[in-house]
C-alpha cells in the first residue's frame, strides 16, 4: 500500500504551481495568473481564469474568497475538505470511498459521481491534502482592482488523481464508466 512518502514530491509540485497563482502579475508580464472576477455576493467574491494543461486541455480554475465572521480560514476549508460532512452539500457526488489516509491531512478517494444524462458514469481516483502555507504573506500585493486578493490565512487543498493499487483503471467500452 502506498504511503505519504510517495505522495511528498507529488503534493509539493502541485501546491507550488498553486501557490504561484497567489502572486499577481508583475511589469504587465502575461503570465496566465490574471484573476477575473464573475461573481460577488457580499463579501464573497469568485474569480476564474483561463488556462491549458502541457497537453493542451483546457482548464477553468476557480478562485473563491470569502470572510464569514467568527469563522477562520481553517475552519471554512475543512468543512469542504472533511469527508464526514462532504455528502451534506455535495450533490453531484453518489459516493466515495477512502482508499487511503497517510495522515490527518491527507486522503486518497475514490468518488462515485452521479451521472448526467446523456454522459458516460464517472469515477474518480484522486489524493486531496489540506495544509497551510505558512511562506505567503499577501499583505503588499493586495490591489484594489485584483479581486483574487485579501488578506488573512493562506490554506490550501490540492487534489489531484493518482493510481492506485485497489482500483485499477475500468476498461470504459465494457462498462461505459469514465475516470476522471
Amino acid at each position: 500500500m502506498p504511503n505519504l512518502n510517495n505522495y511528498s514530491e507529488k503534493i509539493a509540485n502541485h501546491r507550488n504551481e498553486h501557490v504561484k497563482s497567489l502572486y499577481p502579475s508583475t511589469n504587465g508580464e502575461k503570465d496566465g495568473q490574471n484573476w477575473i472576477e464573475f461573481h460577488r455576493e457580499g463579501d464573497m467574491i469568485l474569480c476564474r481564469r483561463s488556462q491549458e494543461t502541457p497537453d493542451g486541455r483546457v482548464v477553468d480554475p476557480i478562485r473563491l474568497n470569502h470572510k464569514i465572521d467568527n469563522v477562520s480560514a481553517y475552519e471554512c476549508l475543512w468543512y469542504f475538505w472533511d469527508t464526514s460532512v462532504r455528502l451534506e452539500w455535495e450533490h453531484t457526488i453518489e459516493s466515495f470511498d477512502i482508499l487511503e489516509k497517510p495522515d490527518d491531512h491527507t486522503i486518497v478517494l475514490h468518488q462515485w459521481h452521479k451521472r448526467v444524462w446523456p454522459s458516460a458514469k464517472r469515477d474518480a481516483v484522486y489524493l486531496s491534502t489540506i495544509e497551510k502555507y505558512e511562506e505567503y504573506d499577501n499583505s503588499d500585493k493586495i490591489t484594489e482592482h485584483d479581486p483574487a486578493y485579501i488578506k488573512g490565512s493562506t490554506w490550501i487543498v490540492t487534489n489531484f488523481s493518482v493510481e492506485h493499487p485497489a482500483m485499477p483503471q475500468i476498461d470504459v467500452s465494457k462498462n461505459n464508466i469514465v475516470r476522471v
